[in-house]
């Protein structure tokens, strides 16, 4: 997964809705994102996502990141299945 082509991510939950990421910089409230996702079958499934929230955190090993939250928005029918059928396969595992 990318955040705008090259932010460093990893993603701590994921819905319908919206996703909850560990990022590399700080992503200030309002703004819109581009993700692109490439699901275990490589289609790729692009979103656009809106920052909530985003804090600073340091784990137990002093590692620093941003914790953010994003809401998908202007998703269309297809990428909305698509994510749907992801987070389903996914949960399988």
């Amino acid at each position: 997964m990318t955040l705008n082509g090259s932010v460093e991510l990893l993603v701590k939950d994921i819905s319908v809705r919206g996703i909850c990421l560990y990022v590399s910089r700080y992503l200030s409230a309002d703004e819109v994102h581009l993700l692109k996702i490439l699901s275990p079958a490589d289609n790729e499934i692009s979103l656009s996502g809106k920052v909530i929230w985003c804090h600073l955190h340091e784990d137990a090993d002093t590692i620093t990141y941003h914790a953010a939250g994003l809401n998908f928005i202007d998703m269309d029918e297809s990428a909305s299945n698509s994510l749907t059928e992801l987070i389903r396969n996914c949960s399988r595992q």
